[in-house]
C-alpha cells in the first residue's frame, strides 16, 4: 500500500515493468516474459493483465508471478541431452565410415571384407552395450578393455591397473582403438597361444596405456598404429611405439575428459 509496484518487483532483472503496465493500461492486451532474478538462479514468468471494471474499463492491471525454476532446469537438462546425442551419433556415424574404410583396405576379397567389417562393428557394439550399461556417465577402463576387444579371449590378458574412469566419448574411442589392436594382434601380431599385455596409470590428469605384443614386428604394428592416427589426435593424445626384447610395445597417453 502506498508503494510502486516497481519496488516490489526490483529483484527481477526487469527493468521495464513499468513500461510494460503502462502498455497494458493503454492497449488493454496482456504481456507475458519469461525472466531471472537477479542473485540466484532462479526464474520467473511475469505475466500482466487488464482489470476491467463493470464498464468494461480497465481499472487496473494484473501482475502474476510464477517461479518456474524447475521448467527452466528441465529444459536446459533437455537441451544437454540433444546436444550430447547429436554428438554421440555423429561420432558412432564417423566411426562406422571409418571402419568400413579400415576393414576396406587391403580386403583379398568380398567376403573378408564383410567378416572385417562384422568383427568391427560387433566391437563398436560391444562398447556400445557397455555406455548404455552404465548410463553413458563413465566407464571404468578395465570393463572397456574386457568387453571391446576381439578375436582375443578376455582370460588371456594380463593387465596390471588401477581405478581409471572414461567419459562417454573417450570410452567409445578408446574402445574402437583397443578392438583395432586387437584384431591386429589376433591376425598375428603375438606368437601364437599367447596374448598381448595391458597396462594403464594415471599421472597428473593424463591415462598412459601400454599394449604390449609378444612377437611380431614393430613395423607391423606401426602400419596399424598409423591407421589409427585420426582418432588419436581427435582424443587429444600422443602416440610411441617402442622395441623390447619380448616385441614392439605402443604407448598411448591421452588427457582424461572432466
Amino acid at each position: 500500500m502506498g508503494r510502486p509496484l516497481t519496488d516490489l518487483a526490483s529483484h527481477l532483472d526487469f527493468p521495464g515493468l513499468e513500461a510494460r503496465v503502462c502498455e497494458v493500461f493503454q492497449t488493454g492486451e496482456g504481456f507475458e516474459q519469461r525472466l531471472s532474478a537477479q542473485r540466484n538462479d532462479q526464474s520467473y514468468l511475469v505475466r500482466l493483465m487488464p482489470y476491467r471494471d463493470h464498464g468494461e474499463g480497465i481499472g487496473g492491471v494484473v501482475v502474476t508471478i510464477v517461479d518456474v525454476s524447475t521448467l527452466a532446469m528441465a529444459e536446459r537438462l533437455q537441451r544437454k541431452l540433444f546436444t550430447e546425442l547429436n554428438d554421440r551419433v555423429r561420432d558412432l556415424l564417423a566411426a562406422a565410415i571409418d571402419m568400413t574404410g579400415g576393414a576396406r583396405h587391403g580386403a583379398a576379397s568380398l567376403d573378408a571384407f564383410a567378416d572385417d567389417l562384422t568383427k568391427r562393428l560387433h566391437g563398436m557394439a560391444r562398447t556400445c552395450e557397455l555406455l548404455i550399461e552404465t548410463g553413458w556417465t563413465t566407464v571404468p577402463i578395465d570393463a572397456l578393455v574386457k568387453t571391446g576387444l576381439v578375436e582375443i579371449d578376455p582370460a588371456r590378458i594380463e593387465r596390471t591397473s588401477e581405478e581409471i574412469q572414461l567419459r562417454p566419448r573417450q570410452a567409445l574411442q578408446l574402445g574402437l582403438i583397443l578392438n583395432e589392436l586387437a584384431l591386429g594382434a589376433g591376425r598375428g601380431g603375438v606368437r601364437e597361444g599367447e596374448a598381448p599385455v595391458i597396462a594403464w596409470r594415471l599421472e597428473e590428469g593424463w591415462m598412459t596405456l601400454e599394449w604390449q605384443e609378444r612377437g611380431g614386428s614393430s613395423t607391423g604394428m606401426a602400419r596399424r598404429i598409423e591407421a589409427l592416427a585420426t582418432r588419436i589426435t581427435a582424443l587429444g593424445g600422443l602416440g610411441k611405439i617402442r622395441d623390447t626384447a619380448d616385441g614392439p610395445l605402443f604407448a598411448l597417453r591421452l588427457p582424461l575428459e572432466t
